[in-house]
């Protein structure tokens, strides 16, 4: 192969539908942390979802409270193709409040779709980045062997003290990670507190 050839590589094919529709699921719950509230809100319903999930898609999720009723979700996903990197993508369960409701021009609890669009509190910030990383990464590996492993995290408290990435890191799931991903809708930050290098994009 000639030098500076990248060599010819087969995009897999992410279930698009299926992937909105799971979107959709997530956004449909008010994962907003409230323990006031009656009955009691967090992120226990939407990591049962995210937990469901990666059982269909034959993983073996871990799933560990950071508090009481606050669980993180965490599945290692082997490549099959040998030793090499892991490589983390991490995102949060919970959202920010959505405030006045009535100020919303759709329940901010719909999962509305406009224009090819899906609206609802939290579907950008950040359920669309774990429904994304989710089908993608099963994509992957539904398209054949690869070396190393992929983990996906879903965490709880990102939008407050952090305590399901603290948690992530003091119960060593985290351990052995090279890189990592936090994927939301419209960018990508690294992945903090992690030993190994993190990726980030402006």
């Amino acid at each position: 192969m000639p030098q500076n050839t990248v060599p010819e590589m087969t995009v897999p094919a992410i279930d698009v539908p299926a992937m909105i529709a799971f979107l959709r699921d997530l956004v449909r719950v008010r994962s907003v942390y409230d323990p006031d509230a009656a009955p009691a809100t967090g992120e226990a319903a939407v990591a049962a979802l995210v937990a469901a999930r990666m059982r269909e898609f034959g993983w073996e999720p871990r799933v560990s409270e950071a508090a009481p009723g606050r669980p993180n979700v965490i599945a290692a996903i082997d490549g099959g193709g040998g030793p090499g990197p892991v490589l983390a993508f991490e995102g949060h369960t919970d959202v920010v409040t959505e405030g006045d409701a009535s100020q919303w021009t759709v329940p901010p609890f719909s999962a509305e779709v406009r224009d090819g669009r899906v609206y609802g509190r939290g579907a950008a910030d950040m359920k669309a980045g774990l429904a994304a990383m989710m089908y993608a990464v099963a994509a992957v590996r539904a398209a054949g062997p690869f070396p190393g492993t992929i983990m996906v995290c879903a965490l709880a408290d990102e939008e407050g003290m952090m305590l399901g990435a603290k948690h992530a890191c003091a119960t060593g799931a985290l351990d052995g990670v090279d890189g990592g991903h936090h994927l939301r809708a419209g960018g990508r930050r690294g992945l903090r507190g992690v030993q190994g290098r993190a990726a980030a994009a402006g």
